[in-house]
């Protein structure tokens, strides 16, 4: 099922990505996850998740968002951190284009029954639709407990490094947060 009828040029990458996704958990788990996205360009990210949760023995949930840039409340790579205001702006715009995706932040992700290496074979395929969007710098995410992260650090994620700050889309959590870097 495709995951919308009419896609205008801007979302042709978010469209592929839910067909790629779409492809992968059905050749996984034998569940047609129904991949839908939301969002635009204007409202700076898109949000990518499964409508169909559930299969003959298996549970599935993916949500995750793609965000451009936000020159508003950027976030200061190693690079930037001591620039100044004019000076950063000028590193920002030389060095990211607005129009492109720029990271990835998985909202949530389950999968039921758990220890039978479904998920990592899920995320490692997932990793590798993700890396061939062009500017895709890391992927993001907030564990819940000690159990999600060790599953995510099995899965080649570090906590995250002092110097990413993110932008005011990202909502700051009590929970470290863990980062795959391409």
């Amino acid at each position: 099922m495709p995951c919308k009828t009419k896609v205008n040029e801007d979302e042709k990458i978010v469209y592929e990505i839910c067909e790629k996704l779409n492809k992968l958990v059905k050749k996984i788990v034998y569940l047609d996850p129904s991949f839908v996205y939301t969002g635009s360009k204007e409202k700076g990210y898109y949000t990518i998740y499964n409508k169909n949760n559930y299969g003959k023995s298996m549970d599935l949930s993916l949500n995750f968002r793609l965000y451009y840039p936000d020159k508003e409340s950027f976030y200061y790579d190693t690079q930037a951190k001591h620039l100044k205001s004019t000076d950063l702006n000028e590193y920002i715009q030389s060095k990211y284009n607005d129009s492109k995706l720029i990271y990835a932040k998985i909202e949530w992700f389950s999968v039921n029954p758990t220890s039978t290496g479904t998920g990592s074979r899920l995320i490692v395929h997932f990793i590798e639709i993700l890396k061939h969007i062009e500017n895709i710098e890391f992927i993001l995410l907030c564990p819940k407990n000690n159990t999600a992260k060790n599953f995510w650090s099995r899965n080649k994620f570090v906590e995250e490094d002092y110097y990413i700050k993110l932008d005011k889309r990202v909502k700051n959590t009590a929970c470290k947060r863990l980062v795959y870097k391409f």
